[in-house]
């Protein structure tokens, strides 16, 4: 197993947790992939399987949404599996509920966002209890999903929606091509 975050906290929360359990073994590495390939630290290796959860939902802007999926996918061993979440919060009233106001924020904040560099689906949202706190959240409808996949050098994908259980999700699985000799 080998584990990326950019948070040295929960890496070594997930470095005690791992140690806990028997048979099981995990490089973790502390890396942004937002700010730096998804290769970096990796020395080459490739993957049967990636799983990105509750990642993508952060990372603004298009170009660099795009660019850390063509990176996951190039980190695929032939035929290997990219299964990524994308977290579909903007069509769940209980989430509208949390936006925040751009312009609001903005008049608040010590570094407010430039309104112009801001792309559809691009959210600020409440959270914690006393929603003090503020998350950039982007959606990504469908038709980005399908945008975004095609523009890598994925063979094959497929998109599918949570089953009862987690309804609030699209879930991609994206393969790599087989590659000749």
């Amino acid at each position: 197993y080998v584990g990326v975050d950019s948070s040295p906290e929960l890496l070594e929360l997930a470095r005690t947790r791992i140690a806990e359990l028997p048979g099981v073994s995990g490089e973790l590495l502390e890396s942004d992939v937002t700010r730096e390939a998804a290769s970096a630290g990796l020395g080459g290796r490739r993957f049967d399987l990636i799983a990105v959860i509750g990642l993508l939902h952060h990372v603004p802007s298009l170009r660099l949404r795009g660019r850390l999926l063509a990176d996951l996918v190039a980190l695929l061993a032939p035929g290997g599996l990219l299964a990524v979440a994308f977290w579909q919060f903007a069509a769940f009233e209980r989430f509208r509920d949390r936006f925040v106001d751009w312009d609001a924020f903005n008049r608040e904040a010590a570094d407010p966002v430039d309104a112009r560099q801001l792309e559809t689906g691009d959210h600020l949202l409440a959270w914690g209890g006393d929603r003090q706190a503020v998350r950039y959240c982007h959606w990504s409808d469908p038709a980005e999903i399908e945008r975004l996949i095609s523009a890598t050098a994925a063979a094959s994908h497929e998109i599918y929606s949570g089953r009862a259980g987690d309804r609030f999700n699209l879930y991609a699985l994206i393969r790599a091509g087989l590659r000749s000799g």
